[in-house]
């Protein structure tokens, strides 16, 4: 239940850097927490629509006083009444500017956080894939532990195998990410992204998706960047389509 009354904050960029990744590690393996975190995103949603209705409401009303104002006689309100309407209408004004930042930031926190954009642009390796570049067999266990997301589970029996084939370790490296655990994904991806093949391009991708969510933000601009004027990289479209979300305005209204 600890999580659950957290899910708010999260939306919000509230919680620490410490609870932040708690709540994330346990969203990896929460059924229910995933629901009831969707729910809410679709309730803030369901909010900002119905404040773009109101907004429309209070747009209409701002025009149709200042219109009202342009064919009022000069001589009929006296001076007083006359600032008193003006003001009234700029406090409305003002009050509507406000909602609309406010709607707006929870908007683009709810969408362009680091952690709604990783999910967005990860690509979760598969066994098949792992299977075919290895040079040696993958365990039945790993397998089956990988296919069921068991990802703790699988990094502590590939370790126990202590394999040396880039693969598996690639394989590591991402149960590793999924465990919340980016310090030894990102020794890993290192290692592997230094390799000039096409496991090496998955890893020096997968090593911006760690910095996003251990939000090193700008050391993961600086790989994305790389990546998008690599014409030929097996990432370079996800790797421009996320820098263009991550640049986006609304983004920069929270972050």
């Amino acid at each position: 239940m600890k999580y659950f009354s957290m899910i708010k904050s999260y939306l919000e960029g509230g919680l620490s850097k410490e609870d932040r990744l708690g709540f994330e590690k346990e969203l990896l393996k929460n059924e229910e927490l995933q629901k009831k975190l969707d729910d809410e995103k679709i309730e803030l949603n369901l909010k900002d629509l119905l404040f773009i209705e109101q907004a429309r409401k209070e747009i209409n009303f701002i025009e149709q006083e200042l219109e009202n104002k342009s064919l009022e006689k000069e001589d009929v309100p006296t001076i007083k009444t006359k600032s008193s309407s003006i003001l009234s209408i700029f406090k409305r004004a003002a009050i509507f500017i406000g909602f609309l930042l406010v709607s707006a930031a929870f908007y683009a926190n709810s969408k362009f956080d680091n952690h709604t954009l990783v999910q967005k642009f990860y690509f979760q390796p598969v066994n098949n894939e792992i299977r075919s570049e290895s040079s040696k067999p993958l365990n039945i266990e790993i397998e089956q532990l990988v296919s069921e997301e068991k990802w703790a589970q699988a990094a502590l029996f590939i370790e126990q195998q202590k394999s040396q084939d880039p693969a598996q370790k690639y394989l590591l490296a991402h149960c590793h990410f999924n465990s919340n655990n980016f310090k030894k994904a990102r020794t890993i991806f290192e290692e592997i992204s230094s390799k000039k093949n096409l496991l090496g391009q998955k890893a020096k991708y997968d090593l911006a998706l760690v910095d996003l969510k251990s939000h090193e933000n700008k050391k993961a601009f600086a790989i994305l960047k790389t990546i998008k004027n690599q014409d030929n990289h097996i990432r370079n479209k996800e790797a421009s389509d996320l820098l263009e979300q991550l640049n986006s305005g609304w983004r920069r209204l929270v972050f």
